[in-house]
């Protein structure tokens, strides 16, 4: 295998120092990457002895319930809200405010004083041409990976500055964030947007000790690509092959954790060949168009 699972025992202690008592709250988390990201943190908490709590937000009610309750039975000390979220209508400043209105219903009612780390890891894929996207494709796009996730981040972070005992806000890019290659356009303008904007944040609230992780993973073995969209909006509906042979997801979630935990800012995810690419577009970023270029010939 191309990946090594599982944690050593010295980072599951860092993870279980860090993540001891804290509330987290994931986007997403319905599935996949983020369906991880909650059933390792109550892995963590069992191992630990240590409560771990959960705000776990995506579309689906009866999704998000279901997870919540495979929550429950690994860990039961851990406090499992769960809040349904679409980031693709968060344009709107009142499902802003009627999601953190149900926010701090749900914290109160747990007697939790406040999210202590954000993982902002809901997004979709896009597959098709830049001339063959319609305009309403791409607001989508921009809408659900990089407009929804400063949306949310930007309610929340005024609590977590406010409180002062710091915290994280992580978001899941790609890294397609860091280089783009053909049929890619609208997802990777949205991963590059997120990029820029969390970069910049990261300076801002460095002062409020709340630390700024950006993940940037390869291909992992989800849902994202089945579930991509085309140009005119249309579901992609194929799980391409590079997907079908990505990473664990759980090794993937594990190791991002960790990240968070340790305050990395960049965390690249991927093989040495993608590492390599991201690294040749900086210093040899002709040979790099080139390269890509290939991938629509034949």
């Amino acid at each position: 295998t191309k990946y090594v699972l599982g944690l050593v025992k010295n980072k599951e202690a860092a993870m279980a120092s860090y993540y001891s008592g804290k509330t987290v709250l994931i986007t997403g988390a319905s599935s996949g990457l983020g369906k991880e990201f909650a059933l390792q943190l109550m892995n963590l908490s069992l191992k630990a002895k240590c409560p771990i709590h959960l705000v776990l937000s995506a579309r689906s009610q009866s999704t998000l319930a279901h997870v919540a309750k495979l929550c429950n039975e690994i860990s039961s000390k851990s406090k499992i809200m769960i809040i349904p979220v679409d980031l693709g209508k968060f344009n709107d400043p009142n499902e802003v405010s009627a999601y953190m209105q149900e926010l701090d219903k749900k914290l109160k009612e747990s007697g939790l004083p406040g999210v202590d780390c954000l993982i902002n890891n809901a997004g979709v894929s896009s597959r098709g041409s830049a001339l063959e996207t319609d305009q309403a494709s791409l607001d989508m796009v921009m809408q659900i990976n990089f407009f929804g996730p400063v949306a949310i981040t930007k309610a929340i972070l005024p609590d977590m500055v406010a409180r002062g005992t710091g915290g994280a806000v992580a978001v899941v890019s790609s890294v397609q964030g860091r280089l783009g290659i053909p049929l890619r356009t609208s997802y990777a303008a949205s991963k590059h947007a997120v990029q820029g904007y969390f970069d910049c944040l990261r300076g801002e609230i460095a002062k409020a000790r709340i630390t700024t992780t950006l993940i940037s993973p390869g291909y992992i073995r989800t849902s994202l690509s089945l579930n991509a969209v085309t140009g005119n909006g249309t579901k992609y509906g194929v799980t391409d092959e590079t997907t079908a042979s990505g990473m664990d997801p759980g090794y993937a979630a594990r190791e991002s954790l960790y990240a968070i935990a340790q305050g990395t800012t960049d965390f690249l995810l991927a093989e040495g060949k993608v590492l390599a690419a991201i690294q040749a577009k900086a210093q040899f970023p002709q040979l790099l168009a080139k390269l890509t270029s290939k991938r629509m010939k034949g």
